[in-house]
């Protein structure tokens, strides 16, 4: 992990200056998709699906299309 200031225009024209904490390497963090990590993992997966991409079901979180998109599957997400 790694912190960084992060910018974030306001609507009255001010600009707020945030600490954050960012990952540094890896999968998690969003424009990776592409990566040659990710090929390997979509890989290992489909090999246990039988050459498929799983579905991903989730009934708590909006992650559940991040995580279909980067295994390039179908998803179905909602509130119970």
């Amino acid at each position: 992990m790694k912190q960084l200031v992060k910018k974030k225009a306001l609507p009255n024209g001010s600009v707020e200056e945030r600490l954050v904490d960012e990952t540094v390497g890896g999968v998690l963090q969003w424009g990776r998709e592409s990566s040659k990590d990710m090929d390997w993992f979509r890989t290992e997966i489909r090999k246990v699906y039988g050459g498929r991409a799983p579905k991903v079901l989730d009934f708590l979180t909006a992650s559940t299309y991040r995580l279909a998109m980067r295994l390039r599957s179908s998803a179905c997400s909602g509130l119970l």
